[in-house]
Order: structure tokens, then sequence, then C-alpha cells
């Protein structure tokens, strides 16, 4: 009796654990399908620990963590839903999401190719293409890309989609093709901010690496929906894309307004204050440009050409020591041809006699 007596608590809680999991699982896809995310998690965590082996527990716990911007955390319980029902084609395609959310690109491509022979039916298959081709796109996979994006567009028009088949069409040299695809997409939903942003970034994406003359051609060809999306949602974004468009397209004083309003919103933006450096440097407007080309050095991430742009523009107000330093600071970043003789020239001039920046400004202002 005494061994019954102590293995009936034992067995009370075997026997009771599946209910109360079910229980908790029921609460919590209620809670989950009414949108109330927080509470469905605190009952899918309970539901997990009282039966964790339950595959569709895992999943509605993920699901909810996905839906709370905690794309780690659904990862993992999503993959474990995976490893205990491999055959749910649920199960794959969110992982694959999650992945996504996560910028893990290469891993929810692998996750939606297993997937996609258990897709149900079309429609299904045609969701998992565009999310596959979109990953595609973010590793500049771009031929793949273009062939997932088109299969998907063909079963389920998207203009999300079809934005992200231009930037692949456009990285694969197609740019004509990109740009008449873009140019659909903006023409046909003429009101929709969204759609009109991802127009914009898709152009500017291209025209950063396409050569100088195409590449001004497509940063004009942006500040047309760069500037309807910022009549449909002013604001700091639209504000700072129409500055990087009208900067690329040569529009300056345009350019250095766009980027003063996405500033006063954002102060201390580093890709703003180098762009706002730009344009005013291109309006010979020497002392803003130095200023805000200074500030954007103090940035975490600082390319050569910041502080190449900085020396260029102290070389214009005869700051030869400063403009030495510049130099010399993106050398030691990168060295390039360019700042290797930028540093060659400037010390031969201060060892000539250019002196420090009171005598340069002293005799400058005597030549005056």
């Amino acid at each position: 009796m005494r061994v019954l007596r102590l293995f009936a608590p034992l067995a009370l809680v075997a026997i009771l654990a599946p209910l109360t999991a079910r229980a908790d699982l029921a609460v919590g896809i209620d809670h989950y399908q009414s949108g109330r995310y927080q509470e469905a998690e605190a009952e899918l965590q309970a539901a997990v620990q009282a039966a964790p082996d339950s595959d569709s527990a895992h999943y509605m716990l993920g699901l909810s963590l996905l839906k709370l911007d905690r794309a780690a955390e659904a990862v993992e319980h999503l993959r474990h839903a995976v490893e205990l029902n491999p055959q749910k084609y649920e199960y794959q395609h969110s992982l694959g999401a999650a992945l996504y959310e996560q910028k893990n690109y290469a891993e929810a491509i692998a996750v939606l190719e297993r997937a996609e022979p258990a897709a149900p039916d079309d429609e299904v298959r045609s969701t998992l293409l565009g999310l596959r081709g979109m990953a595609h796109a973010q590793l500049e996979h771009w031929e793949p890309a273009m062939a997932d994006l088109q299969r998907a567009l063909q079963a389920k028009p998207s203009p999300g989609l079809r934005v992200q088949l231009a930037r692949a069409q456009m990285g694969t040299g197609k740019l004509d093709e990109g740009r008449a695809t873009l140019r659909a997409v903006a023409g046909e939903a003429p009101e929709d901010p969204a759609v009109q942003r991802a127009v914009v970034e898709a152009i500017i994406a291209a025209a950063g690496s396409a050569d100088p003359e195409q590449g001004k051609a497509l940063y004009v060809e942006a500040m047309g929906p760069a500037q309807v999306y910022q009549r449909l949602q002013p604001g700091f974004e639209a504000s700072f894309l129409l500055g990087q468009a009208a900067l690329g397209a040569g529009q300056y004083p345009q350019s250095e307004q766009a980027l003063s309003a996405a500033l006063a919103e954002k102060p201390g933006f580093c890709p703003a204050l180098l762009s706002l450096g730009m344009a005013q440097a291109w309006q010979e407007k020497w002392p803003e440009a130095e200023r805000n080309l200074s500030e954007s050095t103090r940035c975490a991430q600082q390319p050569p050409a910041i502080h190449e742009a900085l020396g260029y523009v102290q070389i214009k107000q005869n700051k030869l020591a400063e403009a030495l330093a510049s130099y010399q600071a993106a050398h030691q970043i990168q060295p390039t041809e360019t700042n290797t003789k930028a540093i060659e020239a400037l010390q031969a001039r201060l060892g000539a006699g250019g002196g420090s920046p009171q005598e340069q400004e002293e005799k400058d202002g005597g030549r005056r």
C-alpha cells in the first residue's frame, strides 16, 4: 500500500499532464486567433512545459513569438515542431518565415526547398516561392530569385513581389526591364505609400551599383516616386529617401532641404549627415559641409570616402593640416590611390611652407 500511495500522485500527474497541455493549448490558440499574442505566449509556454513533445504546442508558441518580434525564440520552437513532426508542411513554412525574419536567409532557403514538395496547393506554393525568392534577393542570388518570383507571380499577383522581381532583373543587368517593372508597379498603386517607398528603395539600390551614367539616370527616375511618397506619408523616411534620390540626381539644393528635414526628425543619423555634407560640398558650402562631414566621421561605420570627402572640403578652405589628418584617417581604414596621392601632395605642400592652418589662413588673408 505504501508503494501505491507513493506512486499515485506521480501517476495522476502523468494522466493529467496531457489534459492540462490540451487545455492550455486551446486557450493559447484562442488568444492567438484574437490577436492577444502576449496572453497566447503565456498559455502556450505552459502547454509546452506540460507536454514538451507536443509538436502543435511548439508550433503555436513559435507563431506567437513571431508576432511579438522575437524571431530567435520563435525559430527554436518551430525547429522543435519540425523535428517532432517533419511531415507537417505548415511547420516547415513557418520555420522558413522565422529564419527570414531573423535574416538567416541561407537556412530559410534550404528549409523552404525541403518544404516545397509538401505544399498542398498552388496558392500555398506561390506564398512559399515568394518568400524564397525574397530570401534569394537578399543574398543577391538574382537568377534563382527571378525564377521563384516569376513562378509566384503567375499564381498570385503582388506589388511587393513585383518590386523584388524588378530588383532581381536589374541585378542581372536587365536595367530597362527592371525599370519598366517598377514604373508599372508605381503607376498601378499611385496612392499606396508602401508601394511607392518600395519602388524608390529598389531604384536607389540599383543606382548604387550601376556605372555613373546609368546610376544618375536611375536616381533621376527615383525622384518621381520619392516625391509621391513624401506627399502621401511625410516624415523622416520620406525625407531621407528624397534627399538620397536628389543627391544622386544632382539636385543638390533639393537634396539639402530634404536631408535637413530628415535630420530635424532624427538628429545625428549618420547616412543623412554624410549625404547632407556631400550635397553642401557640391554647392561649395564648405563650412557647412565640413561640419556635417566631421560629425559623420564619429559614426560607428566609417568608410574611407567620408574622410576623403572631408579632406577635400578642408583643402578648399586651405586647412591643409586638417586635410592631411583626414586623408591619413582614410588611408588607415583602407589605403587607396586617391588618399595615398593626397597625403603625398599635402605633405609636400606643408613641408614646402604650407605651415599650420593658422599660418596658412594668415597668408591667404594677406593675398586677399
